[in-house]
């Protein structure tokens, strides 16, 4: 059998408690997707800067370009 508050200061401590527990779980959640998704972040902006230098050497060969 298990024991559960039946006073107001123990509800208050149980609702406390509960709460805590939450907010460390979704923080402990946060930081392993954060952990995991930080090496696609890199990837993507990786790739964003290698369009960027390819965008900007095309706009350079039609510069050049006689017309």
């Amino acid at each position: 059998m298990g024991h559960y508050p039946v006073t107001a200061e123990g509800k208050l401590i149980r609702l406390v408690l509960v709460f805590a527990g939450m907010v460390l779980f979704g923080v402990f959640v946060g930081y392993a997707a954060s952990f995991f998704l930080e090496d696609d972040e890199r990837k993507e902006a990786k790739g964003i800067e290698e369009l960027r230098r390819d965008i900007a050497s095309l706009r350079e060969s039609l510069d050049r370009r006689p017309g």
